[in-house]
């Protein structure tokens, strides 16, 4: 599978009118009856996505639910409620499995979803039912065998992950950070960021590795063609990274990239980042960091990955 075959497939993967639409009000732009319009338009609320009328709701309230039409505020306010609900609950629960861990000196980094929701973009709702983290990989079956003593039940299991199901919300727990496994001898966990989560000491990666986290995990989605409806998600989460202490720079990125052995998932993902946000990131900066005598030596230096 050559780059050239896999930035075709980035662009069939493209965002929607109505999703650039919500993307560009979101980040400050102009709220009218035409955006309106764009993204209701052809709207079912019984079958589309929950994250995106969640989306919705949060721009309803942030900006007095002005240009929506007032047979659908009801619902999407519902909708509103009906996350908070749940998170009200998930958290504590999440909080308490945690604290388990603890008490066998098992710590704990969470990852995907449930760093945003928890640390860097907790102030963005979204729906989540699965908590995913990782723990350091000689805890790993201590971990499972912990949380299955403490009321969960074992779901799915592979090489790489295993879930435990809850009553209402499950843990998928992960033996690493980056889907290429090679962060083991690097400091992933020494650079790691800890926070208190309803009284629960827990780790987050640092922002540079949980932005390259990102990138590496959706890669996988895009060209496996899971989630595609995540991709809106995935811009916010990248956003709200990018953003959520000092500015990351690229060069640190690339280098760290390199450590971990997914330099070419994180190239592939920062055009789609470039394309989104070119003021954030400029393709002619991005491409100039990726000439081609730099992508083969880190293709090389990858092996390929």
């Amino acid at each position: 599978m050559n780059a050239e075959y896999l930035e075709q497939q980035l662009d069939k993967l493209s965002l929607t009118e109505r999703e650039q639409c919500l993307l560009d009000i979101s980040l400050g732009g102009e709220m009218s009856d035409e955006a309106i319009h764009t993204l209701i338009e052809g709207l079912d609320l019984e079958v589309e996505n929950q994250n995106y009328l969640l989306m919705l709701s949060s721009l309803g309230f942030s900006g007095g639910w002005t240009h929506f039409p007032s047979e659908m505020i009801p619902r999407l306010k519902g909708v509103h409620r009906y996350h908070q609900a749940h998170v009200s609950i998930g958290l504590p629960w999440l909080a308490q499995q945690i604290r388990a861990l603890a008490a066998e000196k098992i710590p704990v980094m969470l990852l995907k979803g449930a760093a945003m929701l928890t640390y860097y973009a907790s102030r963005r709702p979204r729906y989540i039912y699965t908590y995913t983290f990782t723990v350091p990989p000689e805890h790993f079956e201590g971990a499972l065998e912990s949380l299955l003593k403490n009321g969960n039940t074992m779901g799915q299991r592979s090489p790489y992950a295993a879930v435990v199901k809850g009553n209402c919300d499950s843990i998928e727990i992960c033996r690493s950070v980056f889907d290429a496994h090679n962060e083991q001898f690097s400091d992933v966990w020494e650079r790691a960021e800890g926070f208190l989560l309803h009284g629960a000491e827990v780790l987050v990666p640092s922002q540079e590795d949980m932005f390259l986290h990102l990138m590496d995990t959706q890669s996988c989605d895009y060209f496996k063609k899971r989630n595609t409806l995540s991709r809106l998600q995935w811009l916010y989460d990248c956003i709200d990274t990018w953003g959520y202490s000092d500015k990351l720079r690229l060069e640190h990125l690339l280098s760290r990239a390199r450590q971990l052995h997914i330099t070419r998932r994180v190239r592939l993902m920062l055009r789609v980042f470039s394309r989104c946000f070119p003021e954030l990131l400029g393709p002619e900066e991005l491409e100039q960091a990726f000439s081609r005598s730099k992508e083969h030596d880190e293709l090389r230096a990858d092996g390929g990955d």
